[in-house]
């Protein structure tokens, strides 16, 4: 099992998983919001490099935190990565929050587009997928600066590596894992999510009856749209974990924005 977290909130180490961009430059508006007391590290992902989760898990796993008790932040693209190292149970693995993720492919009636997508032929442009996907990530907080935000996270990345992560996403199943994760957990559902179905949810929530879910309306980018709704989420899951108290059954919070 993970680590016990009974350390003051001065020590609270959030290990950060990125999604599709892989960059971490997205998580700004999440960082920029941090509450004093918390010491933030994200793990980005290759640009030039096409690798799917089990490439990626060991480069995650070797930059965990091997000298503190941390909690482990996987969004969107990088939920079956959390997920499979919390199955890991690392040593200082304290707990693990989702963010608008999946076990499993959430979008599985896209599954005609994998042959296409493994084809030599064809390549993802990030700056058309920037274009057709901010409306959908940001919903009604889409604006110049959110587009810009994206275009210029995906536009790193060389077109490849992009839809090496479709692929992977589109192949996705970690269901088997989930018995094996024994921390605490805590999901950030977005209300106003176009991109990862409440399908997705359910399937986690059927095999982690103890993880606490904290809604928030807000589309599918919520740490950049809500961050402030998102840390109120993180810190009462924290005080939670330091106080032991996970034999309760699963909680929902539901917090409204205008």
């Amino acid at each position: 099992m993970g680590a016990d977290m009974t350390h003051e909130p001065a020590a609270c180490t959030v290990v950060l998983l990125p999604g599709m961009d892989g960059t971490g430059l997205l998580f700004q508006p999440w960082i920029a919001a941090k509450p004093d007391g918390f010491d933030l590290r994200v793990i980005d992902y290759p640009v030039d490099a096409a690798l799917g989760y089990q490439e990626l898990l060991p480069l995650v796993r070797v930059r965990l935190p091997q000298d503190r008790p941390y909690i482990l932040l996987a969004e969107s693209f990088s939920g079956p990565l959390g997920l499979m190292l919390a199955a890991e149970a690392p040593s200082g693995l304290a707990g693990l929050i989702l963010c608008c993720t999946f076990a499993k492919n959430p979008l599985p009636w896209l599954v005609f587009a994998k042959p296409l997508l493994g084809g030599t032929g064809f390549l993802v442009s990030p700056a058309l997928l920037a274009r057709l996907g901010h409306r959908a990530l940001f919903g009604r907080f889409a604006d110049a600066q959110t587009k810009a935000a994206l275009s210029g996270a995906l536009r790193r990345l060389h077109p490849s590596v992009l839809q090496a992560r479709m692929l992977a996403v589109l192949g996705a199943d970690v269901s088997a894992l989930l018995p094996r994760v024994c921390v605490p957990a805590l999901y950030l559902s977005a209300g106003e999510d176009r991109v990862v179905p409440a399908s997705a949810l359910r399937r986690l929530v059927e095999a982690l009856p103890r993880m606490r879910i904290s809604r928030i309306a807000t589309p599918h980018m919520l740490l950049q749209t809500a961050p402030q709704e998102a840390w109120k989420a993180v810190v009462t899951f924290l005080d939670h974990c330091r106080a032991k108290d996970d034999v309760e059954p699963r909680m929902e919070a539901r917090i409204d924005r205008a």
